[in-house]
């Protein structure tokens, strides 16, 4: 059995966070197969699927790698999701990134009362409880390398969210990760 490498080209490690995770959403699996770099798709392709190698060869003459990416990322999801799920994840992708549409499907998150503060949620907060960063230091550092977004501008540093401002607002965390920010 071979090694697959990671993401990046590097050895796959969750430290380093470069890999693909079987139980991966089917979204952010296809978009994490898209970030492989050209270089990998050749083993990828190989070792990852079980696409006959004729018609590897033939992915790999394409002109345009991504066109061979989104084939990859598609019979990946395809494996461990299903056909349909492997589309969808497609279609998503597409239109997210190519066509730079939202998603029709964000889910909706209420920001929570914090008695302790007298106040809502801060943004890092909401992005922690949101699942769109895995702690508060991972949503403090989105946010100061300029990865998150509240209705296409940038949210310059953290602060409190207001229902008179953000209310009914998408959040967006990196280039595929939304969420509709509700006030009860």
């Amino acid at each position: 059995t071979n090694i697959v490498s990671g993401t990046d080209g590097r050895k796959m490690s969750s430290s380093w966070g470069n890999t693909i995770n079987l139980l991966d959403h089917p979204n952010d699996m296809f978009g994490r197969v898209m970030s492989i770099s050209d270089s990998l798709l050749e083993e990828y392709l190989i070792h990852c699927t079980r696409i006959p190698l004729e018609e590897v060869n033939k992915l790999l003459e394409l002109e345009n790698p991504r066109d061979a990416k989104i084939e990859l990322a598609r019979e990946i999801v395809r494996i461990y999701h299903g056909e349909e799920a492997a589309e969808k994840a497609k279609e998503y992708f597409v239109n997210t990134f190519s066509k730079k549409e939202l998603p029709t499907d964000i889910p909706e998150k209420i920001v929570e009362w914090c008695d302790a503060l007298d106040s809502y949620q801060n943004i890092a907060d909401f992005m922690v409880s949101a699942g769109l960063a895995t702690s508060k230091s991972d949503a403090r550092r989105k946010v100061e390398q300029g990865g998150a977004y509240i209705d296409g501008e940038r949210v310059p540093e953290i602060r409190i969210l207001s229902p008179e401002t953000d209310d009914g607002k998408i959040l967006k965390v990196g280039k595929i990760h939304f969420v509709k920010i509700k006030f009860q």
